[in-house]
């Protein structure tokens, strides 16, 4: 395995599971949401900063947690 393409590749999945958890929040938000791309990340970022913040306050942000979170969009 290449390991000079393992930081690109680690980049790509976290973009892929801000912009998938940016998706789910179109329930809530308006079309207009879904107009331009960066915004479905932003919003993802957001949305994952809430949630780990919840996790460190109830002391639940554990690596398999995270991991688990980050894998399910």
């Amino acid at each position: 395995m290449n390991q000079a393409s393992l930081p690109e590749a680690l980049v790509i999945m976290c973009v892929l599971s801000l912009y998938g958890w940016g998706r789910v929040c179109r329930l809530f938000c308006g079309a207009r949401i879904l107009k331009f791309h960066s915004l479905p990340a932003v919003l993802g970022l957001a949305v994952l900063n809430f949630i780990g913040d919840l996790l460190n306050l109830f002391m639940l942000a554990t690596a398999p947690v995270l991991f688990t979170f980050a894998i399910v969009c």
